[in-house]
């Protein structure tokens, strides 16, 4: 288990602050942890996993299917 601070997460999701808080609120991205005092930080495989389910997502409601291509 790995926790990530927000400088790695940005890395991984290029989303702003406000909007990862907005969505961890509204339960649509994972939630960050207390590791200190003031210190949050994520746990790296929940950040990979929400990534990996919107790729899917993404890919899954595409109109032509994952493998067909409009010309």
């Amino acid at each position: 288990m790995k926790y990530i601070r927000f400088k790695e997460l940005r890395k991984l999701v290029p989303l702003g602050r406000t909007t990862i808080w907005k969505m961890m609120r509204e339960g649509r991205f994972p939630q960050s942890r207390r590791i200190g005092k003031v210190a949050t930080a994520w746990l790296e495989h929940e950040v990979e996993e929400w990534i990996k389910e919107r790729a899917q997502s993404r890919s899954n409601s595409h109109p032509l299917g994952k493998h067909e291509v409009c010309i």
